[in-house]
């Protein structure tokens, strides 16, 4: 790959600029068009690159959920954070707390998951430059520690040129894009591997054609990655593990159990469902959470009572079928041929 042309360090320049301007990006706070920027001290890190984050968040409503604005401050403390998200009225309290921790804001379709958010961005900001990090993140992850700076110092150290916290084998290895800290020329591969494929409008076609292959456009660019929380088996099934080690993060879809009838198959199908029905928040709360995050703000389960036992019997009933038809049917079947 070349180096930077001069028309790219102007790019990059105007950007610079734009950062210290009163407003900035693309389609920025309609309501509210005279947003300037905080100031307090960043946190010192081992980090030694200015650092961009992109918080990618789709939500309803003028309010931003406890969960998302604690990440939003504490990544605030590292570096320049720009938050993703669908175009709505935010609350005036929401503009001030933006404001007063100097993050910018995105207001864009929703359309495409983060994925289409991200793209979005970075077709308004096509900036790609050796000497930065980009840190990509969304909201599917609750953080209910101040792990932040640990994780970029950690990715830092890292030889590898893009790192997430955890990675699968699903389909194909390949890092999972909730958390993306990228290095150098990762910038580039990540951004021309948004803009050229095209944009995703169903959830799994973006975890087909955009998360699964990310890994090989690095490697095929001569580049690696790694993740922070290596699992056995596929990461989903791993967090009550991953609690009980002090990771500070969790999927929100577990906290609220929200999964499809399939997606529940997939648990019962690799004997993961105590994985599915673990009392999260409990786990959560006997390792302890950073002294600002307000536990009954974690997202509660999304359905009533009578549909998650309906559920469970399901579940039970489809892992019976599985364990023992199908597991003594191959028995015998085996056994017939000889084997």
């Amino acid at each position: 790959m070349n180096h930077l042309s001069g028309g790219l360090v102007a790019i990059a320049r105007a950007i610079d600029e734009r950062r210290n301007s009163p407003c900035e990006i693309g389609d920025v706070l309609e309501q509210s068009p005279s947003l300037e920027r905080g100031s307090f001290v960043r946190e010192k890190t081992s980090v030694a690159f200015p650092v961009d984050i992109l918080y990618a968040s789709y939500q309803d409503g003028g309010v931003l959920p406890h969960y998302v604005k604690f990440a939003l401050h504490r990544l605030s403390l590292l570096g320049h954070v720009t938050l993703l998200t669908n175009k709505r009225e935010l609350l005036p309290s929401e503009i001030n707390f933006l404001k007063e921790h100097s993050i910018s804001l995105f207001l864009t379709e929703n359309r495409g998951f983060d994925f289409g958010m991200w793209r979005r961005y970075l077709l308004e900001n096509p900036w790609t430059f050796k000497e930065h990090r980009l840190v990509v993140l969304n909201d599917s992850i609750v953080y209910y520690r101040d792990v932040f700076k640990e994780f970029f110092e950690r990715a830092e150290a890292c030889p590898e040129d893009a790192v997430s916290l955890t990675a699968n084998n699903e389909v194909a290895p390949h890092l999972q894009s909730f958390f993306l800290y990228l290095k150098g020329y990762a910038i580039e591969v990540f951004r021309n591997h948004l803009l050229e494929t095209p944009e995703q409008l169903d959830f799994y076609g973006a975890v087909q054609n955009l998360e699964i292959p990310f890994l090989a456009k690095l490697e095929a660019a001569g580049l690696k990655g790694k993740a922070l929380f290596p699992t056995n088996g596929d990461a989903m099934f791993c967090y009550p593990e991953l609690i009980k080690n002090g990771c500070g993060f969790v999927k929100r879809k577990l906290l609220q159990r929200r999964f499809n009838f399939m997606e529940q198959q997939h648990f019962a199908k690799f004997g993961a469902t105590k994985a599915l029905y673990a009392n999260y928040a409990k786990l959560i709360a006997n390792n302890g959470v950073d002294r600002q995050f307000d536990l009954e703000s974690l997202p509660q389960p999304s359905k009533g009572l009578l549909r998650r036992v309906a559920d469970r019997i399901a579940q039970w009933a489809f892992y019976v079928t599985y364990a023992v038809y199908f597991k003594c049917f191959k028995r015998l079947r085996d056994k017939l041929r000889g084997r």
